[in-house]
């Protein structure tokens, strides 16, 4: 009677793996033919880069940020008060300040003017 279960045991656990193993290589038909096949209507294009037309002096690098209105040199998590405006030429952007101008809370603490 032991080596019934045993054997039920061991085709439940093949039948599961085999299960398993069928949803695996379908998923990776699947994500083969997407990435094969164009979207429909749309060709695939080729992006050549020509390695000499890359200016490496236009690229920039992380830099402190600083508010426009005070010059208050601002970390990471340190936000611009802004709100976005219409105007008839266009949707433009209205800076408040940082909280060292806008919110005249603690006026000096923690302000950095750049120098």
């Amino acid at each position: 009677m032991e080596y019934l279960f045993y054997i039920i045991g061991f085709i439940v656990g093949i039948v599961l793996f085999l299960y398993a193993l069928s949803f695996y290589e379908s998923g990776k038909e699947k994500i083969k033919k997407r990435l094969s096949s164009p979207p429909e209507g749309e060709e695939r294009k080729q992006i050549r880069v020509n390695p000499q037309a890359v200016s490496y002096e236009e690229i920039k690098l992380p830099r402190e940020r600083i508010c426009p209105l005070c010059r208050a040199v601002l970390t990471r998590n340190e936000a611009l008060y802004a709100s976005q405006i219409v105007s008839p030429q266009g949707k433009k952007i209205l800076i408040y300040g940082c909280r060292y101008c806008y919110k005249q809370e603690n006026p000096d603490k923690g302000r950095q003017p750049q120098s």
